[in-house]
């Protein structure tokens, strides 16, 4: 089961800037999730898994992450997740860092669910 890196960003140009920067790493398009409540700000993130509904139950994440993750989409923020190994989610920390991400945190469901 992979595990995944959450983040959220306030601006749609520091997300897309950053899953660009991830395709150029190597990562592939069905790796990355993009959720918001307002798509039509989104111009180059074509390809990546787009929704406007957080699955946290998907995802073995828990109740208060959750809400919160549902209010920064309610607030307009863009929620990235990204799937992958150890080493792929250290690099896609990295790069989400690079862009100015407003929280991130890596998931392994493995750890929620036992």
């Amino acid at each position: 089961m992979p595990k995944y890196v959450i983040g959220y960003f306030n601006h749609i140009d520091n997300a897309e800037a950053a899953i660009n920067d991830m395709y150029a790493a190597g990562f592939a398009v069905n790796q990355i999730s993009l959720i918001c409540k307002d798509f039509s700000q989104v111009k180059g993130s074509i390809g990546v898994n787009l929704s406007e509904r957080f699955d946290a139950m998907r995802l073995g994440i828990a109740d208060e992450w959750a809400r919160f993750y549902n209010e920064q989409i309610d607030q307009g923020n863009y929620i990235l997740i990204v799937s992958g190994t150890d080493n792929e989610l250290d690099h896609v920390s990295s790069i989400l860092g690079n862009y100015g991400v407003q929280e991130c945190q890596i998931y392994d469901p493995m750890l929620i669910r036992s």
